[in-house]
Formats: structure tokens, sequence, C-alpha cells
């Protein structure tokens, strides 16, 4: 039996659960730093699954699917660092994130029948040079992928129980 896709693993569709309750319970009604970091740590969990399950349905190695893991934990946590920290990043992140949003944005809006915009919405972001503390969360993804990972990498001869071979022949 094959192990569930990465995209299906508890981690992952735990981390997509706490984004969202996150950004659409918590913050509204707590709006703290906790809900803050709360949606750093699952972003950094969940981004690096995401492309590693890509790669995994796309039916590339595991080694493939490995190292577009640790690719994506990389590039996940260098852009944490960066918006946190450095102004012009923070600005590109909030266009941009608006820019990849607007489609959503423009479906609610039709739905609930407000007016539209046809520019984009800029998303909010706090910058806190004490997110960067969560950037470590990207090492829980990373482990669970070189686990999934390594069921794949091993032969099925060695998935079976065998018995040991004599020492001599007769």
């Amino acid at each position: 039996m094959n192990p569930p896709s990465l995209l299906l693993r508890p981690l992952t569709l735990g981390a997509l659960g706490l984004l969202v309750l996150n950004d659409h319970v918590l913050k509204p009604t707590f709006h703290n730093a906790l809900t803050g970091k709360l949606s750093d740590v699952a972003i950094l969990i969940l981004l690096p699954m995401l492309v590693a399950g890509g790669a995994e349905l796309a039916g590339t190695s595991a080694n493939f699917v490995r190292r577009v893991g640790i690719g994506g934990a990389a590039i996940c946590a260098l852009v944490m660092i960066l918006i946190n920290v450095h102004e012009p990043s923070g600005e590109v992140y909030r266009v941009g994130m608006g820019v990849f949003r607007m489609p959503l944005d423009f479906a609610l809006a039709t739905i609930r029948s407000e007016g539209t915009s046809h520019l984009p919405n800029r998303v909010d972001l706090v910058m806190d040079s004490n997110d960067a503390f969560t950037v470590p969360a990207a090492l829980i993804s990373l482990r669970a992928i070189w686990r999934a990972t390594a069921a794949r990498k091993r032969p099925a001869a060695q998935d079976a129980v065998r018995s040991p071979k004599p020492l001599v022949s007769y």
C-alpha cells in the first residue's frame, strides 16, 4: 500500500487548516502577536509540502522531491526574513500578493454583490523582525518530506521480511 501523497498528509492538511482558521477567525478576533506567528509557522510548513507534493505528483524521483522540498523551504525562509526586515521587500510582498489574490477578491466581491475594483488590493503586512524566530518551522516540513520519500527510495526487497542466508551452501 502506497503512503498518502505529501499533499494529503495530516501535516499538510493541518497547516492549511491552521492558516485558514487563523487568518479568517483568530486574526480578526484577537489580532495580536500570537496570531501573526501562527500564520508564519503555517506558511513555513505548508509551502514546502505543497511544492514537494507537486513534484511527487509529477512522478519524479524521491531525490528530486527532496531537493524541491529543500529549495521550497529555503526560499520560503528567505522571503519570510526579507519581508519582515527589509521595507522594499515588504512592499513587493504587499503588492504581489494583492495581484495574486485579485481573482479571488473579485469573485468574492461579485458573490457578495459589492462593487469591484479593477486594481489589486494591497495585502496587510505588519513587519516584525521577531518573525525570523519562526523560520525553523520549515524544518518540520523537511523532516516530513524526508520520511515520506524514504519509503519510496527503499527497494521492494527490503520491505519484505527475509530469512538469513546460510553461510555454507550444500
